[in-house]
């Protein structure tokens, strides 16, 4: 069963028998389905320790005739494979200048995936596995420890998966049949998840208890997976942050198009007239940061976020646990602060509560920020970490979280806690209520539209 904070899902570890300590030259060893790897020790800023593997391969190399078609299984290796480092992310679009250079990890074989396990946890037990879907409109930002750093989780004694997958064209351009067939950036994730069922006992993990979590485009890629046949039973529980698959932007009504249209931006001898047999075979000879940086032609959208979450999250706790909450707090730790510079544009804007969760965007050094921030990370954490681990994210009264107990939401009621400097529980995110009637009459239903 499904259960999570809005939109809400769920995990736990003990040093396995294949996660053991090498000798200086081997450092730490873990055997997965695939071959050993040999990962390293890192620390978070509270000098906690924990093991991180970085760029394991989850997939085969999507290049050469595998461009533009669903991933298959990496080969196994028969060496240890070092995976203390990143190397490679997939190939980004180009957002603020025509002028920035491409980053140098850009390349089509990207399908890598990192595992941060806690040390010593507290307790002899599998342990709970968060797996991260990134953000970034599908077209930009990648999985790696430089963006998405796992201190907060691994020091609750939870598992965390991060990883890459194609964006843009390159994972989502389709010619509506078999030639190409579209969204291999969601069957990238998917692949990504039977990998984690299969491996994560390499390292502590229990594969029972896996929550699907991602924020934006991330936290729409997750309620796809929670609606798909293909990754039932996949993860026990899901957190979106800030999206849903009911954002009509995330969804094209007429797919083909956009795949000719993006032939011809770069060579207006291509178009409808030619076959689907030959668009690929046009595409697959094109540079792969040309095509990724054409998306700028089409990609943009008007991303509509409020509704569609409330929505979602309405529709679900029908079926499921759903825990609701809006991120209020307004701190100097808060991502996108200049979007707020503008009097009465609010207190939070979208990513906001990333750097509390993730020292998004952050080199790790809190000793600048104040204590309402630090106080406000902790706070967070621990109610993803309860939820993660209990699918509950407050399983029981507890001072540091102001004794507060969430509800879980239901049509009737639609509470939700409201996340400030004092946490609290409300009623009708949004004036939501009001709006729902006018929702339900004049908007696309896009889920018939889903590929």
């Amino acid at each position: 069963m499904y259960c999570f904070l809005t939109i809400f899902a769920l995990i736990s570890l003990k040093e396995a028998d294949n996660l053991r300590l090498g000798d200086g030259s081997s450092g730490i060893l873990a055997n997965t389905k695939y071959g050993t790897i040999s990962g390293k020790v890192f620390s978070t800023p509270s000098a906690k320790e924990f093991y991180a593997f970085l760029d394991i391969p989850y997939a085969s190399p999507p290049i050469g005739k595998l461009r533009f078609q669903k991933p298959l299984p990496p080969e196994p290796w028969k060496e240890v494979l070092n995976a203390t480092e990143n190397t490679k992310i997939c190939w980004q679009l180009r957002l603020r200048s025509e002028k920035v250079e491409n980053d140098p990890r850009e390349n089509e074989d990207c399908l890598y995936l990192n595992v941060y396990v806690p040390k010593d946890p507290s307790e002899n037990e599998p342990l709970a596995v968060m797996v991260y879907i990134h953000g970034g409109m599908f077209s930009f930002n990648d999985g790696t420890f430089k963006s998405y750093k796992p201190y907060n989780f691994v020091e609750r004694d939870i598992i965390m998966v991060s990883f890459n997958f194609r964006q843009g064209p390159l994972g989502f351009l389709t010619t509506n049949d078999s030639v190409i067939p579209g969204n291999v950036g969601l069957w990238d994730q998917n692949i990504a998840l039977k990998w984690v069922q299969q491996n994560i006992e390499a390292f502590g993990g229990d594969p029972k208890k896996v929550t699907l979590m991602g924020h934006s485009s991330g936290a729409v890629s997750v309620t796809f997976h929670m609606l798909s046949k293909q990754s039932a039973g996949l993860f026990s529980g899901a957190i979106a942050e800030s999206g849903a698959g009911i954002h009509q932007p995330k969804l094209q009504s007429f797919p083909k198009y956009f795949a000719y249209k993006l032939a011809h931006a770069i060579d207006p001898k291509m178009g409808e007239h030619n076959s689907s047999a030959e668009l690929l075979a046009f595409l697959l000879s094109v540079s792969p940061s040309i095509i990724s940086n054409i998306t700028k032609l089409y990609m943009k959208g008007d991303l509509r976020f409020s509704n569609p979450v409330i929505r979602f999250a309405d529709l679900a706790s029908r079926y499921v646990d759903v825990y609701f909450y809006q991120f209020s707090y307004f701190g100097e730790m808060n991502a996108n602060r200049d979007v707020l510079d503008e009097e009465g544009l609010g207190k939070a804007a979208h990513c906001a509560e990333l750097p509390y969760l993730m020292y998004y965007e952050m080199d790790g050094d809190t000793k600048t920020y104040p204590k309402s921030d630090i106080r406000m990370r902790h706070i967070l954490s621990d109610l993803f970490a309860n939820f993660i681990k209990y699918q509950n994210p407050t399983p029981k009264r507890d001072s540091r979280l102001q004794n507060i107990i969430w509800p879980k939401l239901n049509s009737n009621t639609l509470l939700y806690l409201d996340i400030d400097d004092n946490l609290t529980i409300k009623e009708n995110p949004r004036y939501y209520r009001q709006c729902r009637t006018i929702f339900d009459k004049y908007y696309e239903h896009p889920l018939t539209q889903l590929n």
